[in-house]
């Protein structure tokens, strides 16, 4: 058992790491500071973000210290959110305008309330509860998310009210605060990670061509430790195109029950319909159970897929880093161009076939005019 606790307090110290660093990089640039009140069934001791042990239906309400270091009253929006993955291979604890993940039973924001907003009095101190009532059934793994606090922006929040905020850039800091729910201390190292992969297809990010991966973590586990070897080829050919390589000195992270669209880029080339192939290799390493040891899961997947036309010629003019191309129309520039040649070419018939009648119908008249001049000598 003891070996369980410590295996599972290395692997929460591993995954909170890149978290920690993140609050206190953001409580600097902040009117108020942020303390979280570790109750006795805290998991992992140390750590400034909630990991609790708690029982099916249990309730219970944990605390976050809020402290206002200016002479002015201060309003904080709390926000709770479910964990989430980005195209980056970062966990995010924060709202993301996201599909929930189809093997996801359970939202954070559905067990963890908070108020909409709370005011910390000028140079004073706010203890802002979160109630947690936890599922009536019991689960295996864990349940991830976290809760953002950010200070309201009146100015913001009125342009934003009245669509006036466009493409303005705003500074805004923000606290998050890491909630880990488990009905099991030893859960981290009970639950196995599986990734699955889902789809592949051509889209854009940020206006730039990218092929999708999209890999789900079916399991409620973090995914740690993740590298990845994408690699993009023809039907029928090894020659690789495209590619995308995370290697051991910049892993990726997964929460778990989500999914990841991992980009690989095109760096400015132009998309080509075709039939393809992606091969795709991913690494984890994951604590076991009975020992610390950790061992390395392997995922290998070499998945067809298509380009059609109309996406191809959508997406590239789209994509910002391809060169406008203009086709010219030379059809119908020349069917135009044969049209006035002919059009000219009759004009000018019609006119010199005009002017040879009426050069006929002179000469004729000058000849009955001679012969009559010839009649009237006579």
């Amino acid at each position: 058992m003891l070996k369980k606790r410590v295996g599972a307090i290395l692997v929460w110290l591993a995954i909170s790491f890149a978290l920690l660093n993140f609050i206190e990089t953001r409580a600097s640039e902040l009117n108020f500071s942020v303390e979280t009140i570790l109750p006795d069934n805290q998991i992992t001791e140390g750590v400034s973000y909630f990991d609790l042990l708690l029982a099916p239906s249990e309730t219970q309400t944990v605390q976050i210290r809020l402290t206002n270091n200016t002479d002015e009253d201060i309003v904080v929006l709390p926000v709770i959110a479910t964990a989430t993955t980005n195209h980056n291979g970062v966990v995010e604890f924060v709202p993301r305008d996201v599909e929930r993940d189809s093997t996801l039973m359970y939202l954070m924001e559905e067990i963890v309330t908070v108020p909409e907003e709370v005011i910390i009095p000028a140079n004073g101190v706010y203890l802002l509860d979160l109630d947690i009532e936890m599922p009536e059934e019991a689960f295996e793994g864990i349940l991830a998310g976290g809760i953002t606090l950010r200070e309201r922006d009146e100015e913001l929040d009125e342009m934003e009210e009245n669509d006036e905020a466009g493409m303005t850039i705003r500074n805004l800091f923000e606290f998050v605060v890491g909630i880990v729910l488990q009905n099991d201390a030893s859960a981290s190292v009970q639950v196995e990670p599986d990734l699955v992969l889902r789809e592949v297809y051509p889209t854009h990010i940020n206006r730039r061509n990218v092929i999708i991966a999209n890999v789900q973590n079916v399991m409620p586990n973090f995914v740690r430790s993740l590298t990845v070897d994408a690699r993009i080829m023809r039907e029928g050919s090894e020659e690789v195109l495209f590619y995308l390589e995370i290697d051991e000195a910049h892993m990726w992270r997964m929460a778990p029950n989500s999914n990841i669209d991992i980009p690989i880029r095109l760096e400015g080339e132009a998309l080509e319909p075709g039939d393809y192939i992606l091969d795709l290799r991913m690494t984890a390493r994951h604590q076991t159970e009975d020992e610390d040891i950790e061992i390395e899961k392997v995922w290998q997947w070499r998945e067809p897929f298509s380009i059609t036309e109309a996406e191809a010629t959508f997406l590239n003019s789209e994509d910002v880093t391809i060169p406008a191309t203009f086709d010219f129309p030379w059809l119908p520039v020349l069917i135009v161009l044969l049209t006035v040649v002919f059009v000219v070419l009759l004009v000018i018939r019609l006119t010199h076939n005009k002017r040879v009648r009426q050069r006929e119908k002179f000469d004729d008249l000058e000849k009955r005019l001679l012969e009559i001049q010839s009649r009237y000598k006579q």
